[in-house]
Formats: C-alpha cells, structure tokens, sequence
C-alpha cells in the first residue's frame, strides 16, 4: 500500500512539474507587443547620405523603411512603431524608386523600451539649427514677409502663397523633393527661417520667389517635423530685389 501511494504521489509531482514546464515556454515564447508595435527581421541595409533603407520581413511580409542614417545589422530583429507611408518614393541618390516606403522615426531593439536602439550618426537627417542671417529683402507683386506668414499662419493654412528669399540651406533628392530653407531678414517673435519642398533644382544663396501651399505641424517622420512648411512650391529665381 505504501509504495503505491508512493508511486501515486510520484506520479502526481512529475505532472504539476511538467504542466508548469509547459507553461514557463509558453509565457517565454508568447511576445505581446504594445498597441502598433511592428516586430520585424532585417533582410538588407542600403546606407545614403541621409538615410538607411531597410529591406525587412514582418511575418513573411517583405517591404522597405527608411531611418535616419545608422549602423544595422543584417538578421537583426527590430521593433518600431508608426511610420509615414511614402508611395512611389524615388531616392535620386539611389536611382531607385520604392513603390512603397515607410519613414520611420526610431528604431528599438526590445518593444517595451522607449529608448533608441542605437543613436543615428553624424550623417543623419537629424536637423541643424539655420543660423538667422542679416538681410532686408522686401515683398513684391502680391508676396509675403516670412514674419507675416508666422504672425498670421492660422488664416494661411492650406493656401496658396508668395514669398521671396534667400536660400540659406539646401539638400537635393530628399523624400524624393528637393528642400530649401528660406529668409527675408524678418521675423516674428522667433521664427525668421521657412522650409520649402520644390522639385525645381536651386542654388545655395539664390534670392528665390516661392509659390506653394502652407501646411501646418507637418510630421514626415524621422526627425523632419516643422509648424510651418510651404509645399510643391514653384520656384523662380527673383530679379526685382
């Protein structure tokens, strides 16, 4: 009788302890990611001035981020959430357009931490600061100052202006546009510099007349967000200064 309880007893032990082996895997294996977390595996890394281009696999799902410009390994999982869809992005660096793209922001190498896995380098699209420069440059034929813009950028939302400027800072081929910051010499409280996407090629120091739309808190993701931004503007080179 005692060694049959003995061997029930036994019994009982080694099934609670393989049940709870079981369960230690399935808690192990089971990830739940936060709300829009995405969980992928890097297939290539395609490195630009600007960006990394990232080929990775969700699931079996095969597509393209970009990120700031940062070391990535090939087969390392990443997570990442949200992402600015870029249909038709051509990378002129490249000579290559995406059908589809996604901007990302940041990059983790775990789901439940905010911080970033690694920091973008030197060459990353992480903005500078546009130093405010000495000029006097006035509006003509139905144009508008920089700091009329930003006194008044709520009743110009989504539409169609004129400013003239001087381009202070300019990058080609980026989202596939080209970016121009822009200055007339005046300024409200303290925003002197406008952003403007165009696809005419311009010059560093060029004194330009713009035509676009204003859109406001502009978020294309990856560090390029602005209160302010002209959009598709068409370029022409002032000549009444």
């Amino acid at each position: 009788m005692k060694i049959r309880n003995y061997f029930f007893a036994f019994l009982s032990v080694f099934a609670f302890t393989a049940f709870a082996c079981n369960m230690g895997t399935s808690r192990v294996t089971e990830e739940t990611l936060p709300p829009g977390t995405h969980k992928v595996v890097v297939e290539e890394v395609i490195h630009t001035t600007t960006y990394t281009y990232l080929n990775v696999n969700e699931n079996g799902t095969i597509f393209w981020i970009a990120i700031p410009r940062m070391e990535v390994e090939k087969g390392k999982t990443i997570y990442y959430t949200g992402g600015y869809e870029m249909p038709n992005f051509q990378s002129k660096e490249l000579n290559r357009t995406f059908e589809t793209l996604y901007l990302v922001q940041e990059i983790t190498d775990t789901p439940n931490k905010p911080e970033k896995m690694m920091q973008p380098s030197k060459e990353s699209g992480k903005r500078a600061p546009v130093q405010e420069e000495a000029l006097n440059i006035k509006p003509h034929d139905g144009e508008i100052s920089i700091a009329d813009l930003y006194s008044k950028k709520d009743s110009y939302a989504g539409k169609t202006v004129k400013i003239r400027g001087k381009i202070v800072k300019y990058n080609e081929g980026i989202m596939g546009k080209n970016w121009a910051h822009i200055q007339d010499g005046s300024k409200f409280e303290n925003s002197f510099d406008l952003t403007v996407t165009t696809m005419n090629t311009l010059k560093l120091g060029e004194v330009v007349t713009f035509e676009g739309v204003i859109t406001l808190n502009k978020d294309f993701g990856a560090g390029y967000s602005y209160e302010v931004i002209m959009e598709d503007a068409k370029a022409s080179v002032a000549t009444n200064l």
